[in-house]
């Protein structure tokens, strides 16, 4: 038996992180905040309404998001967390305090939590910071085989180039993580779980190539990266476009489609700086988010 389900993955750029893209060509079109480097209340509600909006519009029956703060799903900063949290529910989450990763589940979707989560990373000292870390939720399909389940991973490393000890660090406790979670969840079953595995690696093709070089953990060998038709980000000085957001398969699970991207790649990021007050949001993240029908088989 042969079944589907959709995902998507986003980085959504928490409010707390804007102040590393304050200047132009920042995410919010050259965003000004006259009292702080970080964006403004509006401009937060804008852009959490625009990815909100972007959510419910795609409904996948998965949703694999970085920089996720729980203010995303307060109506008191995002105006669409209540029909979000209608449409979703929020399977497991990293941070209670600040942002992380998380996943959500479409709640008539294809797709139905076990019950079985874990976290990896999610420390500075580990892991180059608490919002580096992957949320990973066991699942299986609706209606389908009860041996069809699928680890999905929402993960965000911090710079490679930077920091390649924390990459490694981050990858080890996400790979034994997985290790141990298939071990026990295989005992019941003669098929060990899948895994997916998306998000912002904050690493560009060349330098994925390396960390399944050189890292130990699930990336090395035991996922295929799905190549990207596009950039999907914006380079550490956020002058130009790169491909920093990944998708990754193990056996078992094939694309069904061509990955989708938000926009297409000649779409720009930023415009030129604005004069005066807060500048418009334009786009809800620095990230666009990547879209994928999976076949589990």
């Amino acid at each position: 038996m042969v079944a589907q389900f959709t995902i998507l993955s986003w980085n959504i750029l928490a409010a707390e992180f804007t102040n590393f893209n304050h200047k132009p060509p920042g995410c919010v079109q050259g965003h000004l905040n006259p009292d702080s480097k970080l964006e403004s209340k509006a401009q937060t509600a804008a852009r959490y309404t625009l990815a909100s909006d972007a959510l419910l519009a795609r409904v996948p029956d998965a949703v694999l998001l970085q920089e996720c703060s729980k203010h995303f799903f307060s109506v008191a900063v995002n105006p669409r967390a209540p029909a979000l949290l209608e449409q979703f529910a929020v399977a497991h989450a990293t941070n209670e305090e600040g942002p992380g990763t998380a996943v959500l589940l479409l709640k008539n979707g294809r797709l139905a939590s076990t019950g079985a989560t874990f976290t990896a990373g999610g420390s500075e000292a580990l892991t180059g910071g608490t919002s580096k870390s992957a949320s990973a939720v066991l699942v299986t399909l609706k209606g389908g085989d009860a041996r069809q389940r699928v680890w999905l991973c929402s993960m965000h490393l911090t710079p490679y180039k930077i920091k390649p000890e924390a990459v490694r660090t981050h990858l080890k406790l996400l790979g034994d993580a997985l290790r141990s979670e298939i071990d026990c969840s295989s005992a019941d079953s003669d098929a060990p779980a899948r895994v997916l595995v998306a998000g912002d690696l904050n690493a560009q093709p060349a330098e994925v190539a390396a960390i399944q070089r050189e890292c130990a953990g699930p990336l090395s060998g035991l996922l295929h990266r799905v190549v990207s038709p596009g950039p999907t980000g914006l380079s550490a000085n956020f002058a130009a476009p790169c491909e920093i957001d990944h998708l990754f398969l193990s056996p078992g699970l094939r694309l069904v489609s061509p990955l989708e991207l938000e926009r297409t790649p000649e779409s720009p990021f930023g415009v030129p700086p604005h004069d005066g007050e807060a500048a418009p949001v334009a786009f809800a993240s620095d990230h666009v988010w990547l879209s994928a029908t999976v076949s589990v088989e």
